[in-house]
Formats: structure tokens, C-alpha cells, sequence
């Protein structure tokens, strides 16, 4: 008998998001008398046959996540993820690019972390994504401040769950894609979110790249499609902040919009420890050209 694992957050998943997920891959709603339940039909597309799947209506009810978890198994077993925690991203992330970030302790494993360094951490990864926003909307090697774009980017996202580690933590990049089941043939839709995200994946990549052949100008030479000298300056800060400690960055894309094939290596975990802050610190240097924004000037005459 097959044991399965239910992350932390199954529990947020409700009827509703259950529902749009079969919608999302083909199947329909059914008219059922007992308005109390939710009844789908579909067709499981691993052996082409016709199915049925049932669920209370009201996340309230007492069955509601006994039966939210046979539901998953079910799934899952039919095909649709190939594992649960799999299946619940699909079903609650599935319009949205994540950002994990896990901080590791130097030497003991740390329980606890201080609340002013988790405070620091969050507003650093905060200015992080609204400077990768703003190079994406206007390229440019080093800002001398925060544009407009990049606030309300960052205004866009979330905090998203924690999870198991000595300290981890997620931000949630809305795409803001159609609820409804995308039109066969069609081209992906051009997501500005999206943008943003390959961008911090190619900055990512770039630093991997600079970090083995240990030289900070190929960070410096992607600036146009990767990090910009702030976003490479918050990540210095960050690391001088936590005093040792290492972090592990990773991005999870949205399951209902497939990364570009040059960035499916993105997934994987990117650490940022004393080498790689060694060559951002020295790459944030050498793009600290200044460039006014022109929304912030004023003309007088």
C-alpha cells in the first residue's frame, strides 16, 4: 500500500481551485441536485477512460479534507502529478512563479532565527525582485533609485509559505493568467511577471557561470538579460548580513506556463555563499554607473 505525503499547505487548497484545475485540463462541471457537492466528469488521459470525481462543496464541511485527500490521491494516481506536493503546487501556484530562498546555519542547525535578521531578509528580497522589475522594464546597468515599475511589481507579489528548513521562505509572482482552459495551437501569452522571473533566472545562470570560471565580468557583460548592479548589491547585502550563513535560491516555475528551454535548468538550487559574493560584490562595483530616471526628473524652462 502506496504511503503519501501532504505538505503544510493542502489544507489551503478549496473547492473552487479544485474545480479549476479539471477545467484546466478538459473536463466539465456537472449539474448535480445535492448542491452540497461538487461533481466533475473528465476523462483520465493515461488510459483514455471516462471518470467522475466528487468533493464537498464547502471547504467547511467536517469530511471536507478526508475527502480533499482522496481526491489528491486519486488524482495523482490517475496520471495528473507524479506526486502530491507536485499536484498541490499545480493546484495552488498554478498561475504564479515562485522564489524560495533557504538559508542554511553555519555549523549547528539553527531552530530559530532572530526576528530583525527574517525582517531584514524579507525587505532585501523584496527590493531584490522589485530591482529585477525594474531592469526589466527599463534595462540599465545600476539605478540610482527605485523606479516606479519596481515598487508596484513588488506591491504585485506575495509572501508565501514557509517551509521546513532552518529558515525558508517563498515569494509568490502573480502571472495573472486566464482561469479558463487555453485555446490548442495558440502561442503562450507574453506575461510581463514572467519576464521578470526569466530575467532573475538568467542572472542565476550567469552566476554560476561566473563563480566556476571565477571571473565577475560575465556577470557584468549579461546585465542587459540577467542582474543589474542593485540586484546584485542586495544580494551582497543580504549575504554580509547573515554572517556566514549560505542561502539556497531556487525558482518554481508556474505549471501553467513552461519555462523557455534554455532556463528549465533554473529550477535548480543556486547558492549564493562566500565564492559567488565574492564575484557579485565585484561585479556590483563595476556596474555602478549611475542612470537617472527620467520619471524622476523635472524640467523646468
Amino acid at each position: 500500500m502506496s504511503t503519501y505525503h501532504f505538505p503544510a499547505d493542502v489544507d489551503a487548497i478549496t473547492p473552487v481551485l479544485v474545480r479549476d484545475f479539471l477545467r484546466r485540463n478538459g473536463w466539465q462541471d456537472r449539474d448535480h441536485p445535492n448542491k452540497n457537492l461538487l461533481v466533475m466528469d473528465g476523462t483520465i488521459a493515461e488510459v483514455k477512460e471516462k471518470a467522475s470525481l466528487v468533493l464537498p462543496a464547502d471547504p467547511t464541511m467536517d469530511d471536507y479534507r478526508a475527502r480533499l485527500r482522496d481526491t489528491l490521491i486519486i488524482l495523482v494516481e490517475s496520471g495528473f502529478a507524479r506526486s502530491i506536493p507536485a499536484l498541490v503546487d499545480m493546484i495552488l501556484h498554478w498561475d504564479r512563479d515562485i522564489y524560495r530562498i533557504h538559508l542554511q546555519a553555519p555549523g549547528q542547525q539553527e531552530q530559530l532565527l532572530p526576528l530583525e535578521y527574517a525582517a531584514h531578509i524579507i525587505a532585501k528580497y523584496r527590493d531584490f525582485i522589485a530591482y529585477a522589475a525594474a531592469t526589466q522594464t527599463t534595462p540599465r546597468r545600476f539605478f540610482a533609485k527605485l523606479t516606479k515599475a519596481g515598487r508596484e511589481f513588488a506591491e504585485h507579489c506575495y509572501f508565501g509559505h514557509t517551509f521546513i528548513g532552518s529558515f525558508g521562505l517563498s515569494i509568490e509572482c502573480p502571472l495573472d493568467l486566464p482561469r479558463e482552459l487555453p485555446i490548442p495551437d495558440l502561442p503562450p501569452p507574453t506575461v510581463f511577471s514572467r519576464t521578470v522571473t526569466e530575467r532573475v533566472a538568467r542572472g542565476f545562470a550567469s552566476m554560476k557561470d561566473a563563480v566556476s570560471k571565477e571571473d565577475p565580468e560575465v556577470l557584468v557583460q549579461s546585465h542587459e538579460s540577467g542582474f543589474s548592479g542593485n540586484m546584485c548589491e542586495v544580494l551582497t547585502d543580504v549575504y554580509e548580513y547573515l554572517e556566514g550563513r549560505d542561502i539556497i535560491q531556487r525558482i518554481a516555475w508556474s505549471p501553467e506556463l513552461a519555462p523557455l528551454p534554455d532556463l528549465a535548468e533554473a529550477t535548480q538550487s543556486v547558492r549564493l555563499d562566500e565564492r559567488s559574493y565574492e564575484i557579485l560584490k565585484a561585479a556590483s562595483a563595476s556596474l555602478q554607473k549611475v542612470d537617472e530616471p527620467d520619471e524622476d526628473k523635472t524640467i523646468i524652462g
